[in-house]
C-alpha cells in the first residue's frame, strides 16, 4: 500500500547517543500528515474505499537515530487492528442482512407458493405477480452475495497491506541498528588506534630521557690526566671511590662533577617532558578531530 508523505525536514545537530558528538548524524523527520477519525460503521454498500480507510493512506512515522518512532508504530498498528475489526464487524452485519434476506426470501416463497394455490384457477393477470416476486427474490440474493463478496475482498486487502508495512518497517528497524554498530565499531577501531599511537609517542620520549639521563651519568671525569667513568663499576668487587691525590684537595672531586652536571641532566628531563607533553597535547587534538 502506497504512503504518500506530507514533506521532509532535515537537522544536522550533535548526537550524543554513543557518548561522543558528530555532525555527521542527521535525524530526519518526517511531518506526520493530519489523523483523520476513524470509519464509522455503515449500513449500506462498501465500494467507496476512501470511507473503509481513511487513516491508512495517510499514515507516516518519524524517522528516528534507531528507527521509527516506536510509539507511532504502536499507534498505527492499534489504529489497523481497530480498522479491522470494523470491517469485521460490517462484514458480519452484511452477512446478518444477507441472511435475513433469505429468510424473507423464503418466506415470500412460501407466500408465493401459497398464493399460486390460492389462485390456481383464477384469472390470467396473476400469474405476473409471481414472475416479479421471483426477480425481487433473485436481485435480493444477488446483492447480498455482492455484499459478502466485497467485504471478504477488502478484508483481504487490509490484511495484507498491514502484513506488508510491518515487514518494511521490522527491515528498516534493522538496517538502521546495523548502520548504528557498524558506526560505533569503526569510532571505536579510531579510538583504539590513537591511544595505542599515544602510548608510542609517550614511551619514545621516556626512553630519550632516560638516555639522556644515562649519557649524564656516564660522562667522563679528568682527573691528573687520566679519564675516570663514574658509571663504570669494577670488575672483581663493588666500586670503590676515588681518593683525591695529595695537592689535589683544593680541585672539585666527582661529587662536584656531579653537582655541575646535574642542571644538564635536568633540563635534558625538562625537555624530555616538554616533547611528552607536546604529544599527548597532538595526541588530544587528534582525537578531537577524530571526534569531530
Amino acid at each position: 500500500m502506497a504512503r504518500a508523505l506530507s514533506g521532509k525536514m532535515v537537522n544536522r545537530g550533535q548526537v550524543t547517543q554513543f557518548g561522543y558528538a558528530t555532525p555527521l548524524a542527521q535525524t530526519v523527520r518526517y511531518e506526520k500528515s493530519q489523523h483523520r477519525p476513524h470509519p464509522r460503521h455503515h449500513t449500506g454498500t462498501m465500494s467507496n474505499e476512501t470511507e473503509i480507510l481513511p487513516a491508512l493512506n495517510e499514515d507516516s512515522f518519524d524517522i528516528v537515530m534507531r528507527g521509527y518512532n516506536r510509539q507511532q508504530v504502536d499507534e498505527y498498528l492499534t489504529r489497523t487492528k481497530q480498522q479491522i475489526q470494523g470491517l469485521e464487524q460490517r462484514l458480519a452485519q452484511a452477512m446478518n442482512e444477507a441472511q435475513e434476506t433469505r429468510r424473507e426470501g423464503e418466506k415470500a416463497r412460501q407466500e408465493l407458493a401459497a398464493t399460486k394455490k390460492q389462485l390456481e384457477g383464477a384469472e390470467p393477470s396473476y400469474d405476473e405477480l409471481g414472475e416479479r416476486l421471483s426477480q425481487i427474490l433473485k436481485l435480493a440474493d444477488q446483492e447480498a452475495a455482492s455484499k459478502k463478496t466485497n467485504a471478504d475482498s477488502e478484508a483481504e486487502r487490509v490484511r495484507k497491506a498491514a502484513e506488508e508495512d510491518a515487514k518494511r518497517i521490522v527491515a528498516d528497524a534493522q538496517g538502521q541498528v546495523q548502520r548504528v554498530e557498524s558506526a560505533a565499531r569503526e569510532r571505536v577501531d579510531k579510538l583504539l588506534h590513537h591511544h595505542t599511537d599515544l602510548v608510542r609517542r609517550l614511551t619514545n620520549v621516556r626512553d630519550s630521557v632516560v638516555e639522556l639521563l644515562k649519557d649524564e651519568d656516564a660522562a667522563p671525569l679528568v682527573e691528573d690526566g687520566e679519564v675516570v667513568s663514574r658509571a663504570e663499576p669494577r670488575r672483581d668487587g663493588p666500586p670503590q671511590q676515588q681518593r683525591p691525590q695529595p695537592g689535589q684537595q683544593g680541585q672539585p672531586g666527582p661529587q662536584g662533577d656531579a653537582q655541575q652536571q646535574t642542571p644538564t641532566a635536568q633540563a635534558a628531563a625538562a625537555q624530555g617532558a616538554q616533547g611528552a607533553q607536546g604529544a599527548q597535547q597532538q595526541g588530544g587534538r587528534g582525537g578531537s578531530g577524530q571526534q569531530g
